[in-house]
């Protein structure tokens, strides 16, 4: 910390200064204790979360440091993380990990020593020093030999007390912010959910008069040769309920809204080619569970089959740009995306369905939006099937009922869903910004209070130099 101009009464001192040496013990076998590790500290709240209650017996060898309310526990592993937290009174006497730094202030005020631990500067400090690039942890002498200014002891007290209130008001601000991802998530299902039950365009529907979307769907049927091969599965939907829906609208198996290609729904091929000895290093991109995600295609962590061995094998279970592209597995399986143009080839696993839109009766933005709905994630559990993990096949894909407005109105339902969902994307990069901004709060009350800048200061107390020089004799 750039120590200079110090408030009058303030010293310099190191946290080796202010704090005695911790004890250590092995627990017996038969005790029972709290245990403390770098795990159990929530690093955004700064404080112990989740520690384990153990039997001396079943300690691990790591079970070893003494803890006491008022201590300050630093984590020595990975510090840049600033695992830390203030040791509340229902642990006092239990035992933390020997990963941890146990600072024990003494004649100091213990919240004004756990207020610098959180520190940038403190932080950055610690980081810096850190030995083991596999494994980057700070020794016990990297925390202890930290300079600090401190102040009069009475003026701890106002300091941490400020901080106390400051940091409670950032807390509260900062978990309204934090739940509106979640308002946003709700919110967003709520369009899709009015979006696939013809609620979102019953005023568009007043002010125009849709075709009939069976009609629109039989002419085009009339017009296709059946290469979509589909094997009815009879007793499929047993039980399922399918809700009323607006007049122009129909239920329509979802293989009438493909287009009339031999694999317009499929998924990937199985066989050798997805053993990880098979995967190259270039080639054809394959498509997995994890590329297809409600919120787009993700690009993650791709894998490549030999180009040859496509060309030869497995042209037809791939992907140009346009395609839906909907998950067998999942809880619930359906999430669905659109594979994006100008990617290239890829090509789909045996997990991931592909669909071949008939864009003459159907909208595939659409199509997607429905299989992301909640109304289709509860008619999915209702109908897919395992006991570890739910799936569905490619006979219930085919069939699978999906209510289909005019054409018209899937445009009108994409439009508005779009206007909406922008404005929820406004929302959150402004929640973004407001998340970065409330984490900086903390920070810069953190900082004016170690420049003296939070409370006033009082003349007649005595001067820290004077602590210090009877805690270091």
């Amino acid at each position: 910390m750039e120590i200079q101009d110090l408030p009058a009464g303030w010293a310099v001192a190191t946290i080796g200064d202010v704090s005695v040496k911790g004890s250590q013990r092995k627990p017996s076998d038969d005790e029972e204790f709290i245990y403390v590790d770098i795990g159990s500290i929530d690093r955004e709240k700064k404080r112990i979360a989740t520690p384990q209650t153990l039997m001396g017996k079943d300690a691990p060898s790591r079970a070893r440091k003494e803890i006491a309310v008022g201590d300050v526990l630093v984590s020595l592993t990975r510090p840049n993380l600033n695992a830390v937290a203030l040791v509340e009174e229902k642990y006092d006497g239990q035992i933390a990990s020997t990963g941890f730094e146990v600072i024990k202030p003494v004649g100091v005020d213990s919240r004004y020593i756990f207020a610098l631990t959180r520190s940038w500067d403190f932080i950055n400090r610690i980081s810096g020093a850190v030995q083991g690039a596999l494994y980057p942890a700070a020794k016990s002498a990297d925390v202890k030999n930290y300079r600090f200014p401190l102040p009069p002891l009475a003026e701890q007290t106002r300091i941490a007390n400020k901080l106390d209130e400051l940091l409670a008001q950032v807390d509260t601000i900062k978990a309204r912010v934090d739940a509106i991802p979640g308002i946003l998530k709700r919110f967003r299902q709520s369009v899709l959910a009015a979006a696939v039950s013809g609620r979102l365009t019953e005023e568009w529907r007043r002010q125009n008069q849709p075709t009939s979307a069976r009609d629109q769907v039989e002419a085009a049927q009339a017009n296709k040769i059946g290469r979509l091969k589909v094997r009815e599965k009879k007793g499929w939907d047993d039980g399922l309920e399918l809700f009323e829906l607006p007049n122009s609208w129909a239920w329509t198996a979802n293989y009438k809204l493909a287009m009339d290609t031999t694999n317009a729904i499929c998924a990937g091929p199985f066989g050798t080619i997805f053993k990880a000895k098979d995967f190259r290093e270039e080639g054809v991109p394959i498509i997995f569970l994890r590329h297809v995600k409600e919120k787009g295609f993700n690009q993650n962590k791709p894998k490549f089959m030999d180009s040859k061995v496509w060309e030869e094998f497995h042209q037809e279970y791939s992907v140009f740009g346009g395609e839906l592209l909907v998950t067998k597995l999942g809880d619930p399986p359906g999430e669905c995306c659109i594979y994006p143009e100008g990617l290239g080839t890829s090509m789909v696993t045996p997990d991931v369905l592909k669909m071949d839109v008939d864009t003459e009766v159907a909208e595939k933005e659409y199509m997607m939006h429905f299989f992301n709905s909640p109304i289709c994630k509860d008619m999915v559990r209702d109908l897919a099937f395992g006991v570890t993990r739910l799936r569905i096949d490619i006979a219930m894909f085919k069939s699978f009922p999906i209510p289909t407005p005019p054409l018209e109105e899937q445009h009108e339902i994409v439009r508005q869903v779009g206007v909406l969902f922008a404005l929820a994307d406004q929302i959150e990069q402004r929640l973004q910004d407001a998340q970065a901004r409330a984490n900086s709060f903390t920070q810069s009350i953190i900082a004016k209070a170690f420049r003296g800048e939070l409370v006033p200061q009082d003349p007649n107390e005595d001067p820290a130099s004077v602590l210090v020089e009877v805690l270091t004799k």
